[in-house]
């Protein structure tokens, strides 16, 4: 049986006046067909180091969902994450 998967897209963010974050995926317009077994691992991120954010919500400013605010503690990801 054949697998037939697909090229996702890329992350788009943008900072408002009010210091928060909006985390946005595109998805492309024309699907790039992947070979058969090839498999695409999609590893979105961005550099936040030196940026003082208030929030940071996935989606767009009137479509959205707060991930993370000032104050909240994140877990630790173990090591072994990526691997």
């Amino acid at each position: 049986m054949k697998r037939i998967g697909y090229c996702g897209g890329t992350i788009k963010t943008y900072t408002d006046e009010n210091r928060n974050l909006y985390i946005s995926v595109l998805r492309t317009v024309i699907k790039k067909e992947l070979s058969d077994g090839e498999t695409e691992i999609m590893n979105y991120g961005f550099n936040h180091e030196k940026k003082d954010y208030i929030a940071v919500y996935y989606g767009t400013p009137n479509n959205c969902e707060l991930i993370w605010k000032k104050g909240d503690l994140l877990p630790t990801a173990p090591k072994d994450i990526f691997e």
